[in-house]
């Protein structure tokens, strides 16, 4: 049985149901978003043990622009927003994204319709220019902490 796409009326305006692949998509996502929220709860988050998920740390023997992501997402979910902003800046902001991307994609599975698909163009605008803008910070952030890891001022993460 195939799926084909529907047309609603809203408001004036014609919206196309779910593409078959924007929904199996969606579903993907969703699951991906339950077992990164299940990993971040049975992970450690720790150091401790050793163990350096980071080929570059491992080659190396320093951070590279994402290292200490894994830590600081598992203590953001565990409530240390703290100790999760001295592990990476970036690490609450992921989950929190992951967490509304995936709210958005759950609503479109439940509606059948895409949400931001009549949005102002200043909308998905905005969305693209922060993907940028959070790639540049990572990367200039990641650049700093390792030129001064390389100098001797910090200790890697």
């Amino acid at each position: 049985m195939s799926e084909e796409k529907e047309e609603h009326q809203v408001e004036g305006e014609v919206t196309v149901g779910l593409e078959p692949q924007r929904r199996r998509n969606n579903r993907h996502f969703l699951m991906f978003w339950c077992a990164f929220i299940v990993a971040l709860f049975v992970f450690p988050g720790s150091g401790a043990d050793g163990f350096v998920f980071c080929p570059f740390r491992a080659w190396t023997g320093y951070s590279c622009p994402g290292c200490g992501m894994t830590r600081a997402c598992t203590t953001f979910v565990r409530g240390d927003v703290w100790h999760s902003l001295e592990y990476h800046p970036l690490g609450a902001l992921l989950v929190l994204w992951l967490t509304v991307v995936a709210l958005l994609r759950g609503v479109e599975l439940w509606k059948g319709r895409r949400i931001l698909q009549n949005a102002p163009e200043w909308v998905h605008r905005a969305i693209r220019l922060g993907t940028i803008a959070i790639f540049v910070f990572v990367l200039l952030f990641g650049g700093a902490r390792l030129v001064l890891e390389i100098a001797g001022i910090l200790t890697p993460v």
